[in-house]
């Protein structure tokens, strides 16, 4: 019997979860970089609006936490989980 395999949307939420740990609270980064580290991770092509949906879901679970810094730009700064953010 052959293993399942992991849904992507696991894979997608683990590549944002293991991109994010490795910036502490304060830290500035552009969401591009998060998007080109999770096409890398799954190893296909996803859309980058769905990286973002996936982030804004682990926000709203309390698993990881940020604020956007400047939208046009898609700057977003690493904030502690539970302090408050922009919608």
């Amino acid at each position: 019997m052959k293993p399942k395999p992991i849904p992507q949307k696991r894979k997608i939420k683990a590549a944002v979860m293991t991109f994010l740990g490795a910036f502490k609270d304060g830290d500035h980064l552009r969401t591009e970089d998060c998007i080109k580290y999770c096409h890398k991770y799954v190893g296909r092509y996803i859309y980058g609006d769905t990286v973002l949906r996936y982030m804004r879901e682990l926000r709203e679970k309390d698993i990881i936490n940020y604020t956007c810094t400047h939208k046009q730009a898609r700057i977003i700064k690493i904030i502690p989980i539970g302090a408050p953010h922009s919608l």
